[in-house]
């Protein structure tokens, strides 16, 4: 398939429409993810980009996850780059945006280290338009005499330090790539926060791996390191940039949503995506009610797990990424986890003067239709709310400069939602004025519905098989997605989102049992104090059994054969750790270089002869120290740890030689022993005055789930062994515990 082409003795390849250019590169990969690598080259070469979804839900691999997802791309599809545009991609990598540049630029360079990953860019993005240069950064861009009109970092700027050779090497990054700028050129980077709530609330450092290493200011962690908000803005500054910044959530790496300062997300609207796909994480706290407490403090901002910052010269980078057209895009949505007849892109743009509109465009050729009928929809809400208080949002066709259709354009309003009006009543405690409220609600809905429900083939293709009671009613046109948060209070309750809206009977109960379900799930649920708003809308407790398994099938339905990320979260099976469960588990798992240390004078061991010495800790889990015997005391315990645990004993000696060691705990094999208890000893009792005490140990945190095996597996130890050990040691000394009983250890 390679075609090998030489050009002024610089080497050049064609993978088949993609130009691969070797000139710079040194002939080794100094970075590879190896076996996980040749992976995806297998894929890209054998599947269909159709078929990734699918792939990535088999695998259960993060790296799979990582570089094959089509919701990577949400972080570039909504930037106004037309085939006018060239671009200029830094850090390719496996190429997961390059093909969206490609789509939509007239010229993509890519700039990637390694030949390896470079392959599977081309492999997977067969666009004539794109060349990829494979080799160091500071050689390439040395040969670039081109000016580019969009400069992407995706996941990059946080690297510089590992690749400019400079004192200042992330300064040093912007200087380059400013000089690389046409006029009005903008620099898009896309990076974590350092601040990021989901740090916070225990997700690990993303590059480090470790807890709060961006929070405590990344010592000793090498030459990566990211930015909280402020310091980028300096940074930029410091090299004449402006800036404008966006926040993808829940992060760049698999952005659903993208706002700005100019459309910043409303309370309740962010969906719960605090999970990690790559490692375990800690749930210290909430992170979806703390970042709509962020919201509502107006430090969203601040506190935004991700930034994309648009970066440009002179004072216009205000006027943002869409300055050339006029207008700049300030919310964007992906709802592209979806079957591809359904994937959709919803934007929110801004004209010079400050006019608002929002855009519906399809992401793939199937979801044209979707939109095509949606527009339909527009016209026959419009028909049947006449003479109510709704009135759907004003809707139009776009088309192209070729006359293709190529979207929707829709009415901004500006005003209230349902949802905030309820939201503003709860808070005080109104619960009349929310109940009339609601009321208002069901009553309008009711009276749309004249027609008694009738089973059709159309409902059970969306909603399944369901036996409903007699005498439910129905609307001639059913917009099942008319929840609190679709409806904007001003003159009218606009309604502007008829997305789902069918033309065959669905009881109305349904569509008020959706509006009520969601509205609570946002609020946790008890919103609306003792009242019962099912019970208001005479929705009986069957029926909301029914109606939940209607809407489970109807999410199906959208979903088709994709799996959504919530969905990939419950297979990839990684742990979000409660806070409760890790302090229960926990104890000193995040310090086992605190040790305890009592010391037994000749009265035994007591609180106030406690002391913590530091111990230290390698690869996380094996522990070291060595210390001095008090000269008056005759017996030493140590406590490891606070919690369950397993420890295997790697080395104790006393003044350099082996010494014998008791314990508490369960020995399950030589040097390895099971504590079931959150009181782990290790007690040494043949001490001499001024002896050094070496002990070398490995701990392994247990889970739950192992108490009740690793317990009956030592249940039925030989009792009278442990009987013997006992009595020996209390021979010599009192045991510090009524009936405590302590085994030897062998290493």
């Amino acid at each position: 398939m390679a075609n090998r082409i030489r050009r002024s003795g610089k080497e050049k390849r064609k993978i088949d429409k993609v130009t691969l250019d070797l000139s710079s590169y040194s002939g080794r990969d100094l970075y590879s993810e190896g076996v996980a690598e040749d992976m995806l080259l297998q894929i890209v070469r054998t599947r269909e980009p159709e078929e990734y979804n699918r792939v990535i839900a088999e695998k259960r691999s993060w790296n799979i996850l990582y570089h094959l997802s089509h919701i990577r791309e949400n972080i570039v599809d909504f930037l106004p780059i037309t085939k006018n545009d060239s671009v200029l991609e830094v850090g390719a990598g496996c190429g997961a945006i390059s093909g969206a540049l490609a789509r939509k630029a007239g010229h993509v360079t890519s700039i990637e280290l390694s030949k390896r990953r470079s392959l599977i860019n081309a492999v997977r993005n067969n666009y004539e338009n794109l060349e990829i240069k494979v080799g160091n950064f500071q050689d390439i861009e040395k040969k670039l005499q081109e000016k580019y009109d969009y400069i992407l970092l995706i996941g990059v700027l946080e690297y510089s330090g590992s690749y400019i050779d400079d004192e200042y090497p992330f300064d040093r990054m912007l200087e380059i790539l400013k000089g690389k700028l046409a006029e009005e050129g903008r620099i898009i980077a896309a990076i974590e926060n350092k601040y990021g709530m989901k740090y916070f609330a225990g997700a690990r450092e993303d590059h480090t791996g470790g807890y709060y290493d961006g929070i405590e200011g990344y010592r000793d962690t090498g030459k990566v390191r990211t930015f909280s908000k402020k310091e980028l803005i300096e940074l930029a500054e410091r090299n004449g940039l402006c800036t404008r910044f966006m926040y993808p959530y829940p992060d760049y790496k698999l952005p659903v949503s993208i706002y700005s300062d100019e459309r910043l997300p409303f309370k309740g609207e962010l969906t719960d995506y605090s999970f990690n796909f790559d490692t375990d994480r800690l749930r210290l706290f909430s992170e979806n009610d703390a970042m709509d407490s962020a919201v509502e403090s107006g430090m969203f901002g601040e506190l935004s797990n991700s930034f994309l910052v648009e970066m440009g010269v002179g004072t216009d980078a205000q006027k943002g990424t869409l300055i050339k057209s006029g207008v700049k895009v300030i919310y964007s949505k992906h709802s592209n986890e979806r079957d591809l007849k359904f994937a959709i892109r919803t934007d929110i743009v801004e004209g010079l003067l400050g006019d608002r509109r929002v855009m519906k465009y399809p992401c793939t050729e199937e979801a044209v239709q979707h939109l095509q009928i949606m527009q339909k929809h527009y016209l026959s809400q419009r028909e049947s709310y006449a003479g109510t208080d709704l009135a759907p949002n004003t809707c139009r066709t776009v088309m192209d400069e070729d006359g293709e259709f190529k979207g929707l354009e829709f009415e901004y309003l500006e005003g209230k939602t349902l949802a905030e009006a309820f939201d503003g009543l709860t808070a005080v405690r109104n619960l009349n004025g929310a109940q009339v409220m609601l009321r208002k609600y069901i009553d309008m809905l009711n009276r749309l519905a004249g027609e008694d429900y009738s089973e059709t083939q159309e409902f059970r293709r969306v909603f399944g098989a369901v036996k409903l009671p007699e005498g439910e009613k129905c609307m001639t046109v059913t917009n099942i997605d008319l929840i609190f948060s679709n409806i904007i209070i001003n003159n009218k309750w606009n309604v502007i989102d008829y997305e789902w809206t069918f033309d065959f009977p669905i009881p109305v109960k349904y569509v008020i049992y959706r509006a009520l379900h969601y509205y609570l799930k946002a609020s946790g649920g008890n919103a609306f104090g003792e009242l019962d708003p099912f019970a208001l809308a005479d929705i009986t407790k069957e029926e909301r059994a029914i109606f939940k398994r209607m809407e489970s099938t109807f999410q199906r339905y959208i979903a088709g054969d994709r799996f959504t990320l919530v969905t990939l979260n419950s297979i990839f099976g990684r742990n979000n750790i409660p806070r409760e469960r890790a302090v229960r588990l926990g104890g000193l798992v995040d310090h086992p270089e605190r040790v305890k240390l009592y010391t037994d004078t000749g009265g035994g061991f007591d609180e106030k002869d406690v002391r913590y010495i530091g111990a230290d800790v390698e690869d996380g889990d094996i522990v070291s120290f060595e210390t001095v015997i008090p000269r008056n005391c005759v017996a030493l315990r140590i406590d490891p740890t606070e919690y369950p645990c397993m420890i295997k004993v790697l080395s104790f000696t006393v003044n350099g030689k082996d010494a014998e060691l008791l314990t508490n705990g369960s020995i399950l094999d030589d040097g390895v022993v099971y504590f079931d208890t959150a009181d782990p000893q290790f007690l040494v009792s043949n001490t001499w005055a001024g002896s050094t005490v070496s002990f070398v140990y490995e701990i392994g945190v247990l889970e739950e789930r192992f108490f009740g095996p690793v317990t009956s597996l030592v249940k039925y130890r030989d009792r009278a062994e442990k009987e013997k050990e006992r009595k020996g040691f209390m021979a010599r000394r009192k045991a510090p515990e009524e009936g405590q009983k302590y085994n030897k250890v062998k290493l």
